[in-house]
């Protein structure tokens, strides 16, 4: 084991992070390493600016997985390494707002029809919908 992945193993250890949360952040930094053939000690903010263009365009990774790799790095470089990346070159892209499925008017009437309780059948929440 190398002396960067033990001090980092011990870091995660000592603030405390859950034994998943230690796999996924030395995954990241394994694949970062493999990617450039060098240490993630001996890479500049630039090459982990890189990398992320890398995984959000060509691998396709989503934004939470981009966000992930970003908390990674800046553990690694702000906790491990101390030295801190800037916060303008590597930003968190904007969350990714879904807008939700609706029911059309007709699938809220079949929805309303087929209750069998007249407690909660009111005939005039039915005309309202018409």
């Amino acid at each position: 084991m190398t002396p960067l992945r033990q001090k980092m193993i011990e870091l995660m250890v000592l603030k405390g992070f859950a034994k998943t949360t230690q796999k996924s952040y030395l995954y990241h930094i394994i694949q970062l390493a493999k990617y450039y053939h060098r240490s993630p000690d001996q890479l500049s903010e630039e090459d982990i600016r890189t990398y992320l263009l890398h995984c959000h365009q060509v691998k396709h990774w989503s934004f939470s997985s981009c966000r992930q790799f970003i908390n990674v790095a800046r553990f690694l470089f702000d906790q491990v390494l101390e030295t801190p990346l800037s916060r303008a070159k590597l930003p968190f892209p904007k969350k990714e707002h879904k807008i939700p499925e609706l029911l059309s008017r007709s699938e809220v009437h079949k929805i309303i029809s087929s209750c069998q309780n007249d407690k909660y059948c009111q005939s005039s929440v039915s005309h309202r919908i018409d």
